[in-house]
């Protein structure tokens, strides 16, 4: 499960500057994969994870076995139920973040000092099983994020250029295995909206009394979709 650019310790000590648009990202992971010599795998992500698992599974096709897409919305291919939709806030101001984020060096420059306090807000705010990510979870990620460059907000500033970007690979539709996942706290069915609109293969759960975090919050539950689904996706 290795860290995407710029995030954790990834680019150390220089992180890159740019290349965070997902397709980009997307050609990080396929050099990896190619290092290691791993053959065609099962591509999973969660949040912008997931959106870089969609430009992988996209881009290197005829390496991928199957796709599972985890509580996050395409930009550019579900119309009103994509990424669009979270960054109008007239609708949901709960994600005000996604606009936040995007504003360049404002955000920075508010958040730097309170990693801490920021991420246990974000951490608490979107989640129903309190429990699942502790306050030694939170003093790992805030370290990572109070580091040199640590933020990486420019997965967000980076959007339209998915949006783009998706627009273009969706005119190929994936033909692999898809498994969307939402929690149903969280943006639910929204997953298995994005996936339909750039595959024919999908089948889509929401998992009860979960919310955005849901490996961690429903870490079973979260097995219980995805190993059965790749068993039949074949290895």
């Amino acid at each position: 499960m290795p860290d995407l650019r710029g995030i954790g310790d990834s680019g150390l000590p220089q992180k890159p500057l740019s290349g965070y648009d997902k397709v980009t990202v997307a050609g990080d992971i396929h050099q990896l994969v190619e290092r290691l010599g791993l053959g065609p795998v099962h591509v999973i992500g969660h949040d912008h994870g997931a959106a870089v698992a969609y430009a992988y599974s996209a881009t290197y096709r005829d390496e991928v076995r199957s796709f599972v897409f985890c509580e996050m919305a395409l930009m550019g291919v579900a119309g009103d139920r994509g990424i669009e939709y979270f960054m109008d806030q007239r609708e949901e101001l709960r994600l005000w973040h996604l606009s936040f984020h995007a504003a360049n060096h404002v955000a920075e420059m508010l958040i730097r000092g309170r990693e801490r306090e920021y991420l246990r807000w974000f951490y608490r705010m979107q989640i129903v099983n309190v429990d699942a990510i502790s306050d030694d979870d939170i003093e790992v990620y805030a370290r990572s994020y109070a580091g040199p460059g640590g933020l990486r907000l420019e997965f967000y500033r980076a959007f339209y250029q998915d949006g783009i970007d998706n627009a273009k690979l969706k005119e190929n539709r994936l033909t692999i295995p898809v498994l969307a996942l939402g929690g149903a706290d969280s943006i639910r069915d929204l997953c298995v909206s994005s996936m339909e609109a750039v595959a024919d293969d999908v089948t889509g759960v929401v998992i009860d009394e979960c919310g955005h975090w849901l490996p961690e919050e429903r870490p079973q539950e979260f097995l219980r979709a995805v190993l059965p689904f790749l068993a039949a996706a074949g290895s």
